[in-house]
This record gives structure tokens, sequence and C-alpha cells, in this order.
């Protein structure tokens, strides 16, 4: 079979500070509730701790279930890593459509208030190639897709802020176990 690949960088824009959107950006598990209308389910399939301990995890393996023009439910498979401050590295795959993405987000203080954080996005996409003459209307999908939940993730951020502001600071964690730990807890044994 024979691939198409192309690049788009997706820029948006967050009014809370960087710290605040980048606990927001390591989270996985708030994307079938606070992105309902583009995500259905999500599942946490195996993750491996940060050595570190400064964020809560350094790999994660998961499945998520996309809504594809609003209502076909697609599954894709990806793996996530936390590349460094304000860096992450995301590999998703779809075998049914076999497209893949990769993706190195970045956030960034924004130049004109320090207090707002820009985030970037750098992803290349691979294709069919009979999926070639979609390309700007992918692109048009991603940019949408991306700035749709950059809003949604407002609320998050608030939050988080607001909760700082009363003087609560919460360590980032993360909620769910990992269907490996799930699955495999009875051989520990």
């Amino acid at each position: 079979m024979r691939y198409h690949t192309f690049d788009v960088t997706l820029r948006n824009r967050s009014h809370y500070p960087i710290d605040i959107v980048w606990e927001n950006a390591q989270d996985l598990e708030h994307v079938p509730y606070l992105h309902r209308a583009t995500n259905s389910a999500f599942w946490m399939l195996y993750v491996e701790p940060d050595p570190t301990g400064r964020h809560p995890y350094q790999t994660m393996v998961f499945m998520v279930r996309r809504k594809m023009l609003g209502f076909l439910p697609v599954t894709s498979f990806g793996v996530r890593r936390i590349a460094g401050e304000h860096e992450i590295w995301q590999m998703e795959r779809n075998p049914l459509l076999r497209v893949e993405t990769r993706l190195r987000s970045t956030l960034e203080r924004s130049r004109d208030n320090p207090e707002h954080t820009d985030l970037v996005d750098y992803v290349r996409v691979t294709t069919p190639a009979a999926f070639r003459p979609l390309e700007a209307r992918l692109t048009a999908a991603l940019r949408r897709h991306t700035r749709i939940q950059c809003d949604q993730d407002e609320s998050f951020r608030a939050r988080r802020a607001e909760l700082r502001e009363r003087g609560i600071d919460l360590p980032l964690s993360l909620f769910n176990r990992p269907a490996w730990d799930e699955v495999f807890a009875d051989l520990r044994q």
C-alpha cells in the first residue's frame, strides 16, 4: 500500500500560566469527559512511571475511541512520552483507517503576555495515498479539533488556578489503574 505524509503546525493560546497548562497537557484521563464532542472513551493500557517523580508518568500506552465527523466511533492506539519540561511526544495509530499521527507538543510563554501560554503542536500525519486529496480538509479538521479542545481545557485550567489561589496545590496524579496492572495483578502473587 502507498502512503502520503504531510506536516502541520498547530498554534493555540491559553489565558493561564505555563505551569497550569503543563498540568493539563500531561493529563489524558480527562479526554472522554471534557472532550465528549470528539471522544467517547479512553483506556490507559500501560504506564511507565517517571523515575524523577516530577511527572505523573514517563510513558503511557493508551487506546482512545474518537468520534470521526462527530459521531462515527473510531478506535486508535497510542504511545505518549513526556520528553522534557513542557514537551510531550505522542504517536497514535488507527488500524482500521491506516492513519498514523506523530505529535511533538510544546508549551511556550506568550511573548505578548507572560501570564498566557502558547500551545504549539508539530504534527506529522501519514494516511493511505488515496486520502491525499483530503489533505487540506484533514489539516482544517486538526486545526478545528485542537482549537476546540484548547477552549474546553480552559475550564480545567481555571479550576487548577482557583485551587492554587486558595492555597490548595494538589499534585497531578493518575486516577485510574492501567489495564496492565488490573489484568496481571494475580500473577504477582
